[in-house]
């Protein structure tokens, strides 16, 4: 999501020889991953999740499961 913060943790785990994750690094981690529809048609939300100010508020009357929330298999509901 953030291409700048990503690359400062990858150069975090070449400066120090060690990884967040045992048997890879984040560069590959990352690869291995899925980015949501549901972040990339809101590039709003993805910017205030980035941002260093405070959410507004996240108090809503109309709540649902965020995007990718528990998979397919629909959590413990």
């Amino acid at each position: 999501m953030d291409a700048n913060r990503f690359a400062k943790l990858v150069g975090y785990e070449k400066d120090f020889g060690c990884t967040i994750k045992r048997d890879r690094g984040l560069a590959q981690l990352s690869s291995e991953g899925t980015v949501y529809e549901a972040a990339r048609s809101r590039p709003d939300l993805v910017a205030a999740c980035l941002s260093d100010r405070p959410l507004q508020t996240v108090l809503t009357e109309n709540w649902t499961f965020p995007a990718g929330a528990f998979g397919n298999g629909g959590g413990p509901l």
